[in-house]
């Protein structure tokens, strides 16, 4: 729960949980800085459950995964299911910078069309690189890895290896499913982002680094570079950032954990992503942890 107190620039956080046996973290706001106050929780297994590529084939694996007392298997997995379906498209990312409007993840055919005409329009090798990106990120979501691979190549060759073109190698990488896949691609993108004063991209970067390597760490440091922002589309990453380790906590079994989380999630995407679909997974998240907190402690 979020308490205002006395000074206009502070702001206190209350977590109203039943007793519970596992570690709890605790990350206090205060002006525009995040700063994690931290007691080391057990390492989760994580389970990748937002973006366009991550939601894949995820439902099934954390409604096996997760069933409490007192809930039939089939109904907290039917809502689970739902919850995940509708995170996709909530992390958006290219929130923040100039490609943004010419993305649509629920039509991937307009999308191209779009990039292609962007394509035309630029005016610097550069500006040409960055467009070919997204329009191998959009191959990559319809699995054409061969042609996604070929405008990953094209972009380099024309605006040299960049922040950007890492993170679109990187998810390329993850499509894959292997362990680990994009950790290295992810690391450069984020050196890449914060040498050259990126941090759209640094904290897309440590978004993706928290849920292909030390989920707690990562989500940590992004968290410390999207909430110092005074950029919306900086801080903006909160959202996504909160949201995954939540679930990372949640299938992990600190449920108390995720409704930390979640609740921040909510937060962010109140101020900073006011779209209905953000919102309202951001809301069913919290109701599904304390629903978990409510069976557990029953």
């Amino acid at each position: 729960m979020l308490s205002r107190v006395k000074a206009p620039w502070q702001l206190a956080l209350t977590f109203h949980v039943p007793p519970f046996s596992g570690p709890l973290t605790v990350i206090v706001i205060r002006s525009c800085c995040v700063v994690p106050l931290r007691v080391p929780v057990r390492t989760p297994v994580h389970l990748p459950v937002s973006g366009p590529c991550a939601a894949r084939g995820v439902a099934a694996e954390l409604a096996a995964a997760v069933t409490p007392a007192k809930t039939t298997a089939a109904t907290r997995s039917e809502r689970i299911e739902r919850i995940i379906a509708r995170a996709v498209g909530c992390d958006d990312p290219s929130m923040g910078d100039r490609l943004r409007p010419l993305w649509d993840f629920d039509d991937l055919d307009a999308s191209r069309e779009r990039f292609l005409a962007q394509l035309e329009e630029e005016t610097t090798d550069a500006g040409r690189a960055e467009v070919l990106t997204q329009l191998a990120r959009v191959e990559g979501l319809r699995d054409e890895f061969e042609r996604c691979d070929a405008l990953l190549d094209d972009a380099e060759a024309l605006g040299g290896i960049t922040a950007r073109s890492l993170l679109e190698r990187g998810r390329r990488e993850r499509s894959s499913g292997r362990d680990g896949a994009g950790l290295a691609e992810f690391r450069r993108a984020f050196e890449l982002a914060r040498e050259t004063g990126d941090d759209v991209l640094a904290a897309d970067a440590a978004h993706m680094l928290a849920l292909v390597d030390d989920s707690e760490g990562w989500t940590a440091r992004g968290v410390e570079i999207a909430g110092s922002s005074d950029d919306p589309g900086v801080r903006y990453w909160l959202g996504p950032l909160y949201n995954n380790i939540g679930w990372t906590r949640f299938e992990a079994g600190d449920f108390a954990g995720a409704l930390a989380a979640f609740e921040l999630a909510l937060a962010s995407r109140e101020r900073d992503d006011p779209r209905e679909s953000a919102l309202q997974h951001a809301r069913d998240a919290v109701d599904e942890a304390r629903r978990a907190l409510a069976g557990e402690s029953d």
